[in-house]
């Protein structure tokens, strides 16, 4: 049951950084079914019943744009410490697999060949711009020769500085990604005993985003 309502991802979200980090969930919380973040709420406040409730945004802006269902602030939590402890508890076995995994990641490209490929590419297009721009001044071209290879050169340098920021974003998610990935071995090795209670900073440490599937 906790797996169906309480689904862990390292994957980079984008529809966080309206969020602050006043509660441990704010941001990580994505909804199953529109994939949108999902917002604290306090229901029955200044009641017996008052209880704290993350509830799909675009639910809250209408039932015809999301019917998924609010969960319990508490469930979530408990839920995490459930994991957390099963963790603990097999550490043994679990991080020989984790640290397999670590290490299969870390051997994976990084994209950094690619991104210097690119370079390379780009200062021998740059060349050649310099070597038209010198033909122009000798006069050894034409006015329409030279425009047209200006701008055909221009264009070529434009689409190869598009794919190199491309893969330096990506090498930069794939650098968070592992670095999340050495947190987690990090902080199980050095925990002996499970949680008693729901930890702010664990989880932080821990999980990047939540996919919560409605009941």
């Amino acid at each position: 049951e906790k797996k169906k309502r309480f689904e862990v991802s390292s994957g980079k979200n984008n529809d966080r950084t309206k969020y602050t980090n006043k509660y441990a969930f704010s941001g990580k919380l994505f909804c199953d079914k529109c994939g949108r973040t999902l917002k604290r709420r306090k229901w029955n406040a200044g009641t017996k019943s008052e209880k704290i409730m993350w509830q799909c945004n675009n639910y809250i802006k209408g039932i015809e744009n999301c019917d998924s269902k609010a969960v319990n602030d508490e469930v979530l939590k408990r839920t995490f410490v459930q994991l957390y402890n099963d963790m603990v508890e097999d550490k043994g076995s679990f991080l020989k697999t984790f640290m397999s995994n670590i290490e299969k990641v870390l051997k994976k490209d990084t994209n950094i060949k690619k991104i210097n490929d690119i370079i390379e590419e780009i200062g021998v297009y740059e060349q050649d711009l310099k070597n038209l721009i010198q033909l122009q001044l000798r006069g050894k071209i034409d006015d329409k020769y030279y425009d047209e290879e200006y701008e055909r050169i221009k264009n070529q340098i434009e689409i190869l500085n598009d794919k190199k920021i491309e893969f330096e974003e990506e090498n930069l998610k794939n650098e968070d990604y592992k670095q999340r990935l050495k947190n987690v071995a990090m902080i199980l090795n050095a925990k002996e005993n499970g949680l008693e209670e729901f930890d702010d900073d664990i989880f932080k440490a821990l999980v990047n985003k939540v996919l919560v599937k409605s009941p």
